[in-house]
């Protein structure tokens, strides 16, 4: 019987095939576990004892270190896993292709020797997941780079359905620093959202706490909640459209789904936003998959918000400095079904 190396939802960081050894890092949220139990767990079909008879036979390996089935890996360990010595070639076609025709789930913004700066089209997941993880953005790029590829990790996250910037590291260190900037709110983040109706004041802030939707048969659905969490949101009007606003939005605190539910809280809701939009859409999130359309530009698939701009310190050098992304060709579509405009070069708010 072959092995059988499905990834589960809790399956390793990315992952590269290079001459038939895969090679993969411990994800961020393991725990230091016995090297066989670790693989048992996040590749179905093989118990411990297998697992403990492929690194005594040496078809695993932890670079560095010699390893038996009880030696302990943890956060950031590199695992090598030789699939002549397991027994089972055809994992490449699993493991390391995608699709021919697949549209690239990012274009590179900035880069420098700390971080990687990328631009993510809507509908990409950011690490890999479950049965989708040669569909994402990290994997992508750990294909695309090969080995030089593996120490590279985001430093934040984007929902799958929303394009834009994303951070990512290329060592422990810069991680590490961007991740606290992050945490401590020391990153300013700036989004682009094409919203419903006419947004009447030029600017404004609200300020409207957020927690669990209350009887909502969406589990990942959030709700307004005097109880919950502090949040607040700054916009501009950067266009005012038929039926429509363009907006710029700063959010001064970082909570789940905060813009999408502020801007449907004040009457108007992001442009295909099926969670918070005039009409909730329970079955979105289980059609819409990357793959399986031929227009990754299609307007009429994405939510209407981009992540924009984002200004941080380097992690390196510590200096103050701002990237910006433009918008995917679906947020231009939108614009252009409505006016046939262009998008105007956004601004801070005052």
């Amino acid at each position: 019987m072959e092995p059988c190396l499905e990834r589960p939802e809790s399956a390793p960081v990315g992952g590269v095939l290079e001459e038939n050894v895969y090679r993969f890092e411990v994800g961020p949220d393991e725990r230091r576990h016995r090297l066989d139990t670790y693989l048992h767990r996040v590749f179905k079909g093989r118990s411990r004892s297998y697992w403990k008879r492929m690194v005594e036979r040496g078809a695993v390996r932890v670079p560095g270190r010699p390893v038996k089935g009880s030696s302990r890996v943890g956060q950031g360990d590199r695992v090598e896993i030789d699939l002549e010595l397991l027994g089972r070639t055809p994992l490449k076609e699993r493991l390391a292709t995608r699709k021919a025709d697949s549209p690239p789930s990012y274009q590179v913004i900035h880069e420098d020797d700390s971080i990687v700066a990328v631009n993510k089209r809507a509908g990409a997941f950011c690490h890999p997941v479950g049965r989708l993880h040669n569909r994402s953005v990290i994997s992508d790029i750990r294909r695309d780079r090969g080995r030089d590829g593996l120490a590279i990790r985001p430093c934040h996250r984007l929902d799958r359905f929303v394009s834009g910037l994303l951070v990512m590291a290329k060592s422990r260190e810069a991680a590490g620093q961007l991740g606290a900037q992050f945490e401590g709110r020391d990153v300013e983040k700036a989004y682009l959202a094409l919203v419903h109706g006419e947004v009447p004041h030029d600017q404004g802030r609200i300020s409207i706490p957020v927690g669990k939707a209350a009887n909502s048969v969406i589990r990942i659905r959030m709700g307004p909640d005097p109880d919950g969490k502090p949040s607040v949101t700054r916009y501009a009007v950067l266009r005012r459209l038929p039926g429509h606003t363009l907006l710029l939005l700063e959010p001064e605190t970082g909570r789940r789904h905060q813009l999408r539910l502020h801007l449907s809280e004040i009457g108007h809701p992001i442009v295909n936003d099926p969670l918070y939009g005039p009409k909730i859409d329970v079955d979105y999130y289980e059609r819409q998959t990357f793959d399986n359309h031929d227009d990754p530009d299609d307007a009429r698939r994405w939510i209407a918000l981009h992540s924009y701009r984002l200004t941080f310190d380097h992690p390196s050098t510590g200096v103050r400095m701002t990237l910006e992304a433009p918008p995917w060709g679906a947020f231009e579509a939108l614009l252009g079904d409505l006016e046939r405009g262009s998008l105007p070069a956004p601004k801070e708010i005052p």
